[in-house]
């Protein structure tokens, strides 16, 4: 479920105020990202320093892996990498250090380890749900703003896939996560923007 245009003063509940929205969208382009496309098998990277407990946390929410490894394994991964089978995308990710993978009672489990894979014990706990849309923004245009959404998007190698002309609202697709990071920085500096963050999702409640 996705904050879409006619639910927008709904969206402010899980932090797309326009109020917030600029500075939201300044301070996640410098973050780095991991994108594990479990339906392809293919991973996109671009990492500058995290440490092996941030990786693999990442790694176990994304992939859905049971991630088992050995005590004291260590490394700083710094990498940047685009569509890469799963394997050699663990390879570049984990360097120095040793894997392996097996799948019991329709589980796949991954043990990092830098002596041998029985000695991989310690469970890495998967990382908290991101709610972010990779691959998408929202834009609040200004009133009478002079540029169009459909030029603003064009410029940024993305598509207008809901839009509401009444109140100028938009929500943009991209190819990538960086290309959605890089577009938010470009929009936050566009004069015919009043406000652009990402677009979230929004777990559906539970039914009485």
């Amino acid at each position: 479920m996705f904050c879409s245009m006619r639910r927008f003063s709904k969206c402010r509940a899980v932090g797309v105020g326009i109020a917030f929205m600029l500075a939201a969208a300044v301070a996640s382009f410098a973050a780095d990202s991991l994108e594990w496309r479990a339906r392809e098998q293919k991973v996109n990277a671009d990492i500058q320093s995290w440490d092996l407990n941030t990786l693999l946390k990442k790694i176990a929410r994304q992939t859905g892996w049971k991630v088992y490894v050995e005590k004291g394994a260590a490394t700083t991964v710094s990498v940047k990498f685009k569509n890469l089978p799963e394997d050699e995308a663990l390879r570049r990710l984990l360097g120095a250090l040793n894997y392996s993978k097996d799948q019991t009672n329709g589980v796949s489990r991954l043990f990092v380890f830098h002596t041998a894979a029985k000695a991989a014990t310690q469970v890495v706990a998967p990382e908290k749900k991101n709610y972010r849309i990779a691959n998408e923004d929202l834009v609040k245009l200004k009133r009478g703003a002079t540029n169009s959404i459909d030029k603003l998007a064009k410029k940024l190698g993305a598509k207008v896939i809901r839009r509401d002309d009444r109140i100028g609202f938009y929500r943009l697709q991209f190819d990538d996560a960086a290309s959605a990071d890089a577009g938010l920085l470009a929009l936050a500096s566009d004069p015919s923007v009043a406000a652009a963050d990402g677009n979230y999702t929004v777990d559906r409640p539970t039914p009485a």
